[in-house]
């Protein structure tokens, strides 16, 4: 909880560059896992991996654009990189 608060704290000091900076991370970071997943999928799943990334990446796109309070940009952020971060570890464990 307190890296969290830590994290927190140093987003809102800086909250027009880190707004600016995890517009452009977080969709790279979608970018590399939708490469992964049309690389290296063959069945069907393929799909709904792909909308779980696009909802992870566009969830926090839709709050940063609708200028919700920070704090819920923050968590949407947090969210997103989370599960795109645990995404890409899952796949690049199944495909070695």
């Amino acid at each position: 909880m307190h890296l969290y608060y830590k994290l927190r704290t140093l987003y809102f000091k800086n909250l027009l560059l880190s707004i600016a900076g995890s517009v452009l991370f977080l969709p790279i970071l979608g970018s590399v896992n939708i490469l992964l997943i049309c690389k290296h999928s063959s069945n069907i799943n393929f799909i709904l991996e792909m909308i779980l990334v696009t909802i992870a990446t566009m969830s926090f796109l839709a709050s940063a654009l609708a200028q919700l309070k920070p704090s819920y940009v923050f968590n949407f952020f947090l969210i997103g990189v989370t599960f795109q971060f645990f995404f890409l570890v899952i796949k690049l464990a199944l495909v070695s």
